[in-house]
């Protein structure tokens, strides 16, 4: 006599009728996602001073600079109508702040403009769980940049 098997789930966990446990293999034989779960951890964090990150791209290339020039501005500007004793009228403003720095180099060398960082590096445990049991462990590092720092970089 043939007897049919039976699928139950008991707390999110398949079970054949008689207590067999089902692999994600055959949950997805079955065309079922098997279910994981993700916990991240925090590990440790500290603190990391004066962290070189890269080569500016504004100095694509090597130079003997005497002096490195870095300026930013915007336009900020605005239009509107209005009216004055019964006349209407068309109004508009624009407004243009700069800031521009020089960084002193060493012309005597080939230099190029650096980025350094102030920044917390913080450690997670990533561990992957099936039914309750870990399947795949990773570590991962995130960084929070506080302050930020452009120098010469010299050859």
């Amino acid at each position: 006599m043939k007897t049919k098997k039976k699928l139950i789930k008991i707390l999110g966990v398949l079970f054949m009728l008689g207590g067999t446990f089902l692999a994600s293999n055959h949950i997805k034989a079955l065309g079922m996602d098997a279910p994981i779960t993700t916990i991240t951890t925090k590990i440790s964090s500290v603190r990391v001073y004066n962290r070189f990150v890269g080569i500016s791209s504004l100095t694509p290339y090597w130079a003997n600079a005497n002096s490195y020039t870095i300026s930013s501005g915007r336009t900020l500007s605005a239009s509107g109508s209005s009216s004055y004793q019964g006349t209407g009228f068309t109004l508009s403003a624009s407004i243009t702040k700069s800031v521009s720095v020089t960084i002193s180099a060493n012309k005597s060398k080939l230099s190029k403009l650096g980025i350094w960082v102030d920044t917390t590096l913080t450690r997670y445990e990533v561990v992957q769980y099936m039914y309750g049991s870990p399947v795949r462990t990773a570590y991962k590092v995130t960084s929070a940049p506080f302050n930020y720092y452009v120098r010469v970089y010299y050859k």
